[in-house]
């Protein structure tokens, strides 16, 4: 079986796809082993990292705070309604403006 290094895994390691777990499962045989170079090395990038934890972690407080800073910067009043546009303006915009230091604390 052909070795490679680096491996590029883009971010089939994010939770919503493999997972880090199986993604090692599955692609740690194409690695090239320490005795064939000891700098091998997996590349990934966990693109929606910061939404799987927020998920995990969010409660009804947090996410009325999340959206009343989103609204600080939109013109429009939304209505009550998920299909009117100032409201998926205003929830879409929300993670754009999310604090997310204190998912990277631990």
């Amino acid at each position: 079986m052909p070795s490679l290094t680096p491996l590029q895994i883009a971010n089939i390691t994010d939770g919503g796809y493999l997972g880090i777990a199986q993604t090692l499962i599955y692609l740690a045989p194409l690695l090239q082993s320490p005795q064939e170079n000891r700098h091998a090395t997996f590349l990934t990038f966990f693109l929606n990292a910061v939404a799987e934890i927020h998920q995990q972690t969010q409660d009804e407080n947090h996410q009325r705070s999340e959206i009343r800073r989103a609204a600080q910067y939109l013109r429009t009043v939304p209505g009550f309604s998920e299909g009117d546009p100032a409201m998926v303006s205003l929830l879409s915009a929300t993670p754009l403006v999310r604090d997310v230091d204190h998912f990277f604390d631990k």
